[in-house]
Protein backbone atom coordinates (compact mmCIF):
# COMPACT_ATOMS: atom_id res chain seq x y z
CA UNK A 1 0.00 0.00 0.00
CA UNK A 2 2.58 2.04 1.07
CA UNK A 3 4.74 1.36 -2.17
CA UNK A 4 1.91 2.25 -4.52
CA UNK A 5 0.96 5.91 -2.24
CA UNK A 6 4.96 6.51 -3.28
CA UNK A 7 4.29 6.11 -7.03
CA UNK A 8 1.43 7.93 -7.09
CA UNK A 9 3.43 10.62 -5.34
CA UNK A 10 6.30 10.27 -7.55
CA UNK A 11 3.93 10.59 -10.79
CA UNK A 12 1.89 13.30 -9.38
CA UNK A 13 5.23 15.48 -8.69
CA UNK A 14 6.67 14.71 -12.17
CA UNK A 15 3.32 15.86 -13.94
CA UNK A 16 3.30 18.53 -11.40
CA UNK A 17 7.45 19.57 -12.82
CA UNK A 18 6.16 19.02 -16.48
CA UNK A 19 3.73 21.42 -16.31
CA UNK A 20 6.20 24.03 -14.69
CA UNK A 21 8.35 23.70 -17.45
CA UNK A 22 5.53 23.90 -20.29
CA UNK A 23 4.69 27.32 -18.73
CA UNK A 24 8.56 28.47 -18.12
CA UNK A 25 8.86 27.42 -21.87
CA UNK A 26 5.48 29.66 -22.68
CA UNK A 27 6.95 32.54 -20.63
CA UNK A 28 10.31 32.22 -22.33
CA UNK A 29 8.76 32.43 -25.52
CA UNK A 30 6.33 35.40 -25.00
CA UNK A 31 9.75 37.12 -23.59
CA UNK A 32 11.67 36.29 -26.97
CA UNK A 33 9.04 38.00 -29.04
CA UNK A 34 9.71 41.39 -27.23
CA UNK A 35 12.81 41.14 -28.89
CA UNK A 36 13.61 44.65 -30.43
CA UNK A 37 15.67 43.43 -33.94
CA UNK A 38 15.06 44.00 -37.33
CA UNK A 39 15.77 41.38 -40.25
CA UNK A 40 16.81 43.26 -43.48
CA UNK A 41 20.71 44.64 -44.45
CA UNK A 42 23.01 45.96 -42.58
CA UNK A 43 26.46 47.63 -43.19
CA UNK A 44 27.39 48.36 -39.46
CA UNK A 45 27.69 46.75 -36.50
CA UNK A 46 24.26 45.29 -34.90
CA UNK A 47 23.02 46.12 -31.10
CA UNK A 48 21.89 42.80 -30.11
CA UNK A 49 19.78 43.04 -27.02
CA UNK A 50 21.28 41.42 -23.97
CA UNK A 51 18.53 41.05 -21.82
CA UNK A 52 14.80 41.04 -21.98
CA UNK A 53 11.79 40.90 -19.56
CA UNK A 54 14.86 40.29 -16.98
CA UNK A 55 15.78 36.79 -18.75
CA UNK A 56 19.39 37.20 -20.35
CA UNK A 57 19.84 36.64 -24.22
CA UNK A 58 22.78 34.93 -25.75
CA UNK A 59 23.01 35.34 -29.39
CA UNK A 60 24.61 33.16 -31.93
CA UNK A 61 26.17 33.65 -35.78
CA UNK A 62 25.49 31.21 -38.19
CA UNK A 63 28.31 32.24 -39.72
CA UNK A 64 30.86 34.49 -37.79
CA UNK A 65 33.22 35.65 -40.79
CA UNK A 66 30.83 38.56 -41.07
CA UNK A 67 28.73 38.93 -37.87
CA UNK A 68 30.29 37.83 -34.66
CA UNK A 69 28.14 36.73 -31.95
CA UNK A 70 28.68 39.96 -29.99
CA UNK A 71 27.34 41.40 -33.16
CA UNK A 72 30.41 43.00 -34.88
CA UNK A 73 29.91 43.23 -38.87
CA UNK A 74 32.79 42.63 -41.18
CA UNK A 75 31.38 43.43 -44.71
CA UNK A 76 32.29 41.14 -47.70
CA UNK A 77 34.36 41.36 -50.60
CA UNK A 78 32.90 43.12 -53.48
CA UNK A 79 33.38 40.11 -55.50
CA UNK A 80 31.96 38.05 -52.83
CA UNK A 81 28.73 39.70 -53.10
CA UNK A 82 25.93 40.32 -50.14
CA UNK A 83 26.22 37.12 -47.26
CA UNK A 84 23.12 36.31 -45.39
CA UNK A 85 23.76 35.01 -41.74
CA UNK A 86 21.38 33.59 -39.49
CA UNK A 87 21.39 35.20 -36.00
CA UNK A 88 19.87 32.96 -32.72
CA UNK A 89 18.67 34.14 -29.66
CA UNK A 90 18.63 31.92 -26.69
CA UNK A 91 17.02 32.32 -23.22
CA UNK A 92 16.87 30.05 -20.34
CA UNK A 93 15.58 29.23 -17.04
CA UNK A 94 16.05 26.18 -14.88
CA UNK A 95 15.66 23.44 -17.48
CA UNK A 96 14.11 25.52 -20.26
CA UNK A 97 14.98 27.09 -23.14
CA UNK A 98 13.58 28.78 -25.90
CA UNK A 99 14.88 30.16 -29.14
CA UNK A 100 14.05 32.71 -31.91
CA UNK A 101 16.19 33.25 -35.14
CA UNK A 102 16.39 36.32 -37.54
CA UNK A 103 17.79 36.20 -41.10
CA UNK A 104 19.96 39.24 -42.04
CA UNK A 105 21.95 40.26 -45.25
CA UNK A 106 25.71 41.59 -44.79
CA UNK A 107 26.14 44.16 -47.60
CA UNK A 108 28.74 43.98 -49.49
CA UNK A 109 31.43 46.53 -49.74
CA UNK A 110 31.49 48.36 -52.94
CA UNK A 111 35.01 49.23 -54.89
CA UNK A 112 34.66 52.83 -53.85
CA UNK A 113 34.85 51.80 -50.15
CA UNK A 114 37.30 48.70 -51.02
CA UNK A 115 39.16 51.12 -52.19
CA UNK A 116 39.11 54.04 -49.11
CA UNK A 117 40.14 50.46 -46.89
CA UNK A 118 43.11 49.98 -48.84
CA UNK A 119 44.10 53.73 -48.97
CA UNK A 120 44.06 53.72 -45.10
CA UNK A 121 45.84 50.84 -44.47
CA UNK A 122 48.34 52.00 -46.87
CA UNK A 123 48.58 54.83 -44.47
CA UNK A 124 48.66 53.56 -41.13
CA UNK A 125 51.77 50.86 -42.30
CA UNK A 126 53.82 54.03 -43.83
CA UNK A 127 56.61 55.87 -41.65
CA UNK A 128 55.10 58.84 -42.31
CA UNK A 129 57.72 60.94 -40.07
CA UNK A 130 61.12 60.36 -37.84
CA UNK A 131 59.53 61.57 -34.42
CA UNK A 132 59.62 63.55 -32.68
CA UNK A 133 59.49 66.11 -35.16
CA UNK A 134 61.77 69.32 -35.30
CA UNK A 135 61.29 70.27 -39.12
CA UNK A 136 58.28 71.29 -40.89
CA UNK A 137 56.26 68.24 -42.17
CA UNK A 138 55.97 67.19 -45.64
CA UNK A 139 52.14 65.47 -46.02
CA UNK A 140 51.51 63.62 -48.78
CA UNK A 141 48.50 64.11 -50.76
CA UNK A 142 47.79 61.30 -52.02
CA UNK A 143 48.56 57.31 -51.38
CA UNK A 144 47.31 54.61 -53.51
CA UNK A 145 43.59 55.81 -55.60
CA UNK A 146 42.66 58.33 -52.25
CA UNK A 147 43.61 61.79 -52.24
CA UNK A 148 44.71 62.92 -48.20
CA UNK A 149 43.28 66.90 -46.92
CA UNK A 150 44.90 67.48 -43.61
CA UNK A 151 43.91 69.04 -40.35
CA UNK A 152 45.48 69.64 -37.07
CA UNK A 153 43.90 69.45 -33.51
CA UNK A 154 46.53 71.82 -32.70
CA UNK A 155 47.51 74.32 -35.14
CA UNK A 156 49.85 76.31 -32.69
CA UNK A 157 52.15 73.04 -32.95
CA UNK A 158 51.67 71.85 -36.54
CA UNK A 159 49.51 74.03 -38.73
CA UNK A 160 47.72 72.35 -41.28
CA UNK A 161 50.58 73.01 -43.89
CA UNK A 162 52.61 71.02 -42.22
CA UNK A 163 54.50 73.99 -40.74
CA UNK A 164 56.15 72.94 -36.88
CA UNK A 165 56.15 75.18 -34.15
CA UNK A 166 58.36 73.29 -31.53
CA UNK A 167 57.93 74.21 -27.81
CA UNK A 168 59.81 76.30 -25.78
CA UNK A 169 63.03 74.19 -24.04
CA UNK A 170 62.16 73.23 -20.44
CA UNK A 171 58.25 72.81 -22.00
CA UNK A 172 58.97 69.28 -22.95
CA UNK A 173 57.84 67.48 -25.96
CA UNK A 174 54.21 68.13 -27.36
CA UNK A 175 51.66 65.19 -29.02
CA UNK A 176 49.68 66.76 -31.88
CA UNK A 177 47.23 65.11 -33.47
CA UNK A 178 46.63 65.28 -37.18
CA UNK A 179 43.33 64.02 -38.72
CA UNK A 180 43.67 62.92 -42.79
CA UNK A 181 40.31 62.89 -44.79
CA UNK A 182 41.10 60.11 -47.31
CA UNK A 183 38.76 60.96 -50.48
CA UNK A 184 37.73 58.16 -53.43
CA UNK A 185 35.13 59.90 -55.79
CA UNK A 186 32.20 61.09 -53.06
CA UNK A 187 33.21 58.80 -50.13
CA UNK A 188 35.62 59.70 -47.61
CA UNK A 189 37.20 58.77 -44.23
CA UNK A 190 39.16 60.25 -41.47
CA UNK A 191 41.93 58.99 -39.92
CA UNK A 192 44.05 60.64 -36.65
CA UNK A 193 47.58 60.25 -37.27
CA UNK A 194 49.45 61.05 -33.74
CA UNK A 195 52.64 63.26 -34.10
CA UNK A 196 55.59 63.78 -31.71
CA UNK A 197 56.75 67.71 -31.79
CA UNK A 198 60.56 67.80 -29.86
CA UNK A 199 61.09 70.88 -27.48
CA UNK A 200 63.45 73.32 -28.49
CA UNK A 201 66.95 72.37 -27.88
CA UNK A 202 68.60 73.90 -24.88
Amino acid sequence: MKQTALIILLVLVLLLAGCASEDTKADLQEALERLQFSEGAYRNDLYLQNSVNGYSVEWTSSNEDYVTDEGELTRPHPETGDVEVRLTATIAENDASAERSFTIVVEALDDTFLSLLEAKEALQEKDLFEEPVKDDLSLPASIKDASIDWRSKDPYYIDDDGTVTRPDYGEGDVLVTLIATLSVETKSLDIDVAVTVAEQDE
